[in-house]
């Protein structure tokens, strides 16, 4: 009995590992991505609080800096349809989310209590954590389909 079971579990587990890491040169991919987007988002972060951007060139930075929010869970689908991982779409998506909040947490600590959808004060992350989450895995899902899809 004991060898049917695990005879029944290696599959399973072996299909779990694969949802959740994917292919590995894929997945290197899609984190590699996502440790540039939090750099983005953090250096673009950084310079809108800078002031020290001149008044006409503000909403071109402010422009990029959402363009860089909303790029992460598009690229999470992207990262599903090559075989990223659901790890890798929720990196992705996560990673200009987390470069905001870290500029935030890191640089400007204060008590102050965020807005919902704002990346300032204190409750930021505790918002923005399940809104991440849910974007993550509907883009893991996208792109799951659309490999599905195409591959058929």
């Amino acid at each position: 009995m004991a060898g049917s079971d695990r005879a029944t579990t290696a599959p399973l587990a072996n299909a779990f590992a694969d949802t959740l890491v994917g292919e590995r040169s894929a997945a290197v991919r899609a984190f590699g991505a996502a440790a540039g987007l939090f750099g983005v988002a953090l250096g673009l972060q950084a310079l809108a609080a800078s002031g020290t951007v001149p008044g006409a060139a503000a909403p071109l930075v402010a422009a990029a800096l959402a363009a860089a929010t909303v790029a992460g869970p598009a690229l999470s689908a992207v990262a599903a349809a090559r075989r990223g991982g659901l790890a890798g779409s929720l990196s992705l998506a996560a990673a200009p989310v987390a470069g905001r909040i870290a500029y935030f947490s890191l640089f400007t600590p204060n008590a102050v209590v965020a807005l919902p959808g704002s990346f300032e004060g204190s409750g930021a992350a505790a918002f923005w954590t399940p809104v991440v989450l849910a974007l993550g895995t509907v883009g893991f899902g996208v792109g799951t389909a659309a490999r599905w899809v195409l591959d058929r």
